[in-house]
């Protein structure tokens, strides 16, 4: 069983009364990722996943009003969050979809700082054992 982190923990508070929790982090999927690229191409799609998911998250707030912009802009976040194995995250992403408040966007924004800091732990070199690449 994977040991619990700084991340995981704060995420696990923010999503509390959302029923039960995804994984904060699909491991096996992110070692899929890991088998297959440098740690240097990982590093940049970690990166690159960061800045485009902060961006979209943060266009939440403008469309809360907005059913049908909010929808799929849930769909568009939540896909590419369980792409990227962000289990967590599109669990809090989807929970968007009944009642939107400041609360559950909070709550989508802790989840995504956590995986993110998470993702930083596993980019670590001693974070899967040995270098394959």
């Amino acid at each position: 069983m994977a040991s619990r982190s700084h991340a995981d923990d704060a995420a696990g508070q923010a999503t509390r009364g959302a029923g039960p929790s995804a994984p904060l982090l699909d491991e096996s999927q992110f070692r899929s990722y890991a088998s297959v690229l440098s740690a240097a191409d990982l590093e940049q799609l970690v990166a690159f996943w960061r800045a485009e998911m902060n961006a979209q998250i943060e266009t939440i707030a403008a469309v809360l009003g907005d059913t049908a912009a909010l929808s799929r802009l849930v769909h568009k976040i939540s896909g590419a969050a369980s792409s990227f194995g962000a289990a967590r995250l599109a669990q809090a992403v989807e929970g968007l979809r009944g009642a939107p408040s400041a609360d559950s966007l909070g709550d989508v924004r802790t989840t995504f700082h956590a995986t993110v800091e998470l993702l930083g732990e596993r980019l670590r070199p001693s974070a899967f054992g040995p270098a394959s690449r």
